[in-house]
């Protein structure tokens, strides 16, 4: 892989995305991160810092409670301070969180909203289909009734952007393209036996290429 196949895209004001497109699966760079900036520090959920960061990570992080409210610093005007909300299993995994940044209104929403292709990095268009069509192949979320809940719960925070991990990020109404998530997830996801037999492309069946 070449360097200059990661860009850097400034999807709210001051808040960057650091993407390499990789067609196969993608691990992170925490590490890498901490050797270049030795003042940092990563801040995780108290069960992520327990079940792998304390372990994984060079320096030790800094567990956050549900709730809680970490002060980035920067100018007054563009302070940055993030909600840190623990969603267990939500989309998977007990450790699962979300950051929601209070003055650009951005939801960094983790693997919420997972969709296939190397698209653009901020789109107003729909992301929804695209999630949905994704959680078809891959099967990545945990517990059907607690993802729409809290899909419904995140809404009410109206983030006027998602930053998602994987894929493109949405700029637009964060709170409606949540409560469509949660819709289609118990449309299409519903307690369906057919469905539920069905195996993650991850478990051996092909996925699409997008």
């Amino acid at each position: 892989m070449d360097a200059t196949d990661t860009r850097v895209d400034e999807i709210a004001d001051g808040i960057y995305r650091i993407s390499t497109f990789v067609p196969d699966v993608e691990c992170g760079a925490m590490n890498e991160f901490l050797a270049v900036a030795p003042r940092a520090q990563v801040a995780h959920g108290l069960q992520g810092c327990l079940v792998s960061l304390d372990d994984l990570a060079d320096r030790p992080p800094r567990p956050l409670a549900h709730g809680e409210t970490l002060d980035l610093g920067g100018k007054e005007v563009l302070r940055r301070r993030v909600l840190h909300l623990n969603t267990p299993h939500v989309p998977h995994n007990w450790e699962a969180r979300v950051l929601f940044e209070e003055t650009t209104g951005t939801l960094l929403c983790g693997d919420l909203f997972t969709h296939l292709g190397n698209g653009p990095p901020v789109t107003d268009h729909d992301l929804v289909e695209p999630a949905l069509d994704a959680e078809e192949v891959f099967r990545q979320t945990s517990c059907l009734t607690a993802a729409v809940e809290t899909l419904r719960s995140l809404a009410r925070l109206a983030p006027s952007t998602l930053a998602v991990m994987h894929g493109s990020s949405y700029g637009g109404d964060g709170a409606a393209a949540l409560r469509a998530l949660a819709d289609g997830y118990q449309e299409r996801f519903g307690p369906k036996r057919e469905f539920a037999a069905r195996p993650s492309a991850l478990a051996g069946a092909s996925a699409p290429q997008g």
